[in-house]
């Protein structure tokens, strides 16, 4: 009896190896699906689309596309985190979305911890006017919104377009304003160029082909340490400056760099996640990604891993609290033991570092 339950036990250890063996191998074995939270056109879409072209190529599988929109893309936080944790279903927002954004804005209950991230182009975002509009200049707006309530375009609330705006409006003293959500960079974009709206803070990129165009004129800068330089086709140049060469009082806002990573389900078993993200590095590095990035003037970032993590750690911190003192959340990120930024360190209290062995 005592033979045949140690036959029984081998058996049963040698398929579990099997089998383990067998998914690492065998995935994908249909196409998997990325679930972007923002409109196609967008910052998101443009970051997170080449990528997705070049791990195609990696897996040799179609891999489905989807645009999702809704309450600055919680609806398809929402959407992955209620599909099966088998690899198939993967995120795309902007970073502090599932850092902090989506938890303390009340939308949907999940932070960084609950996700593999993968980091993918990194870039600016700006304000943009229309070429022929009143405000030539920042100092321009500045004098306009300090004298009264305006009306902005934005993405979606709670996204880093609209913190980077409140923070900056907040800095240089403005008075109340408003904002009209579009869904997307690229649709907030539009917008202005048909001059639906005066001025939004977009993701450069998205906006990027009306800019080079001169259709669109950006006024200032945020996530950058120094003005952008815009050459324009007939050869001249005009400089946008930094958050923090506008006023000191908005100097933090040069440091705070924005992404766009794709996101995989902490749960999905190790295996699958070492595939998708040899697959994820594999083409951040082939020359397609890196032209496309340079394209809309951005970077290719590729970070996955511990340093991943400690970014969505930092961001959770810096991020949460900007909202919080800025006004655009009730909920405290104290209410998650989210500490300031002052107080943050790596890695948190209790965090598994054996994981990244």
């Amino acid at each position: 009896m005592k033979k045949l339950i140690l036959i029984l036990l081998v058996l049963s250890l040698t398929i579990m190896l099997s089998t383990s063996a067998v998914i690492a191998i065998e995935f994908p074995e249909r196409s998997p699906t990325m679930v972007i939270g923002y409109a196609a056109g967008g910052g998101t879409d443009t970051a997170i689309r080449p990528i997705i072209a070049e791990m195609e190529k990696f897996f040799d599988i179609p891999i489905t596309v989807v645009n999702m929109e809704g309450a600055s893309s919680a609806v398809a936080c929402e959407y992955v985190l209620e599909r099966p944790s088998d690899g198939y279903w993967w995120y795309g927002t902007g970073g502090p979305e599932v850092a902090v954004t989506h938890r303390l804005m009340g939308f949907v209950d999940t932070s960084w911890k609950d996700w593999e991230t993968l980091f993918t182009l990194s870039g600016s975002d700006g304000i943009v006017v229309h070429k022929d509009s009143e405000f030539k200049t920042i100092d321009d707006l500045i004098e306009h919104i300090k004298a009264e309530e305006t009306i902005w375009g934005v993405t979606g609330l709670g996204t880093t377009t609209h913190i980077f705006n409140e923070e900056f409006c907040q800095a240089v003293g403005a008075e109340d304003r408003t904002y009209v959500p579009h869904g997307g960079c690229h649709p907030t974009a539009v917008a202005v160029l048909r001059e639906e709206i005066k001025f939004a803070p977009i993701t450069l990129s998205a906006g990027w082909e009306f800019i080079k165009s001169g259709d669109l004129r950006v006024l200032t800068v945020f996530g950058m340490s120094e003005p952008l330089v815009i050459e324009l086709p007939d050869g001249t140049t005009y400089s946008a400056p930094n958050a923090g060469q506008v006023t000191p009082d908005a100097a933090h806002l040069d440091d705070l760099i924005k992404s766009w990573p794709i996101f995989v389900k902490r749960d999905v078993p190790v295996e699958i996640r070492e595939k998708i993200r040899e697959a994820f590095v594999w083409a951040c590095e082939q020359p397609s990604v890196h032209n496309a990035a340079a394209q809309v003037g951005q970077q290719v970032s590729g970070i996955v891993g511990e340093e991943a993590d400690r970014l969505q750690s930092f961001a959770e911190s810096n991020w949460g609290w900007l909202m919080y003192e800025a006004g655009e959340t009730e909920i405290s990120p104290e209410e998650y033991d989210i500490p300031r930024p002052e107080d943050w360190s790596w890695p948190p209290e209790g965090w598994d570092m054996s994981q990244y062995q």
